[in-house]
């Protein structure tokens, strides 16, 4: 992910109470100077002022509200509206604290539009400030003023940025981490599935082997009646009869587990997913034959978890391994939102080629409640 990308979906708590506590003390001292407005009387002048300062004050809140995914560039109306209200509050009030509202103006526009977005936007802003300084309030100090709030808004603006990208470098260390989890309870479960099946191996084809053995001699033994009419050799007999069966069970128990169960690996991604909540279903006969292919389908989840958290908003991922004949189906499905038509990016394109590679198909669409819906379907076993 670039870290220049719209990674914010919260404002920091810390700046939102600065925020709120600058505005209470400029609107103290704009409904102060207000009565004095030029172009109005006193009491339209405040009027006029309170409805600005409230008008700002409802976008900044609206602006701030906690969002699932990315904020795209059509859901920054609030944004537009802060700058309307706040350009004409300040050409109405000539007060010298109001331009402060444009540093927390830059540090918001900073945090959730593109950077170069940004940058444009506040070149624009300081152009309409300096206009509104020299042509409006005609002040004695304009080019102090100007260049206190210019300094200001670099300082704020700056730091927003590397806040924004240590926020992004922060998403990208937790992806990491829990595509290492995944890996090593993957690698942990091919150990174990390795494990089972060298045991079942051994006790088939070392204990059954000697087992087998011995009944044999015991059958040879059988035809010398003084051994054979001994209690002690049909205790053997029996004993052996029973003990090679149950070599057999255990045996065949362990077959029945052959394959790598992908439920901890899928868990793992999905603990250190923020949000959305992901709901893991693995049924108990979807077991993957090797490692190549658990790998695959643990980067597909990754991947499909990841677009779901990113792009299209969701509150609810649904994440099913299943088994359908010989085959192995994957489906990813969320109750976000999508845009139409879809446009696969690289990761997609990604998943595809691995999909390809393993003989799969992957359908990447809408799903019927409207959000993302991915589906993998791979041979179970390796293709000859």
């Amino acid at each position: 992910m670039d870290p220049d990308q719209n990674s914010g979906r919260r404002y920091p708590r810390g700046l939102s109470v600065a925020a709120y506590l600058t505005w209470l003390a400029i609107s103290i001292e704009v409904l102060r100077v207000s009565g004095n407005a030029p172009s109005v009387g006193p009491i339209p002048g405040r009027i006029a002022a309170a409805v600005l300062l409230v008008v700002y004050l409802i976008a900044f809140v609206v602006a701030t509200r906690p969002v699932q995914g990315e904020r795209q560039l059509r859901d920054q109306w609030p944004l537009a509206v802060m700058l309307i209200a706040l350009l004409a509050l300040l050409a109405l009030v000539p007060s010298g604290t109001a331009p402060a509202l444009v540093v927390v103006f830059a540090v918001l526009a900073v945090l959730q539009l593109p950077v170069a977005h940004a940058f444009v936007l506040l070149i624009a802003v300081n152009v309409a400030l300096a206009a509104i300084f020299f042509l409006l309030w005609r002040t004695t100090n304009a080019l102090q003023l100007l260049i206190i709030y210019l300094g200001f808004q670099v300082f704020a603006a700056v730091a927003s940025h590397a806040m924004r990208r240590a926020r992004a470098h922060a998403d990208e260390l937790r992806e990491v981490n829990a595509n290492l989890l995944a890996t090593r309870s993957l690698l942990a479960e091919s150990a174990r599935e390795s494990e089972r099946l060298r045991l079942s191996r051994e006790l088939h084809d070392v204990s059954g082997h000697k087992l087998t053995a011995l009944k044999l001699n015991l059958a040879v033994l059988s035809k010398d009646e003084a051994v054979a009419s001994r209690q002690e050799f049909h205790a053997a007999r029996t004993l052996a009869d029973e003990l090679l069966e149950d070599i057999r069970g255990v045996v065949s128990q362990l077959r029945q587990h052959e394959g790598i169960d992908l439920r901890n690996a899928f868990q793992r991604l999905a603990e250190h997913l923020p949000s959305p909540r992901v709901h893991v279903e693995v049924a108990d006969d979807a077991r993957v034959e090797d490692t190549a292919r658990a790998a695959t389908l643990v980067r597909l989840a990754q991947e499909g978890l990841t677009n779901s958290a990113r792009h299209a908003g969701a509150r609810n991922v649904w994440l099913r391994l299943t088994r359908d004949g010989d085959r192995l189906q994957l489906l990813i499905e969320d109750d976000g939102h999508v845009s139409e038509p879809l446009l696969p990016g690289h990761g997609v394109l990604g998943m595809r080629e691995r999909v390809a590679e393993l003989g799969g198909q992957l359908e990447i669409g809408s799903a019927d409640s409207g959000g993302l819906r991915l589906c993998a379907r791979l041979p179970r076993e390796r293709m000859a």
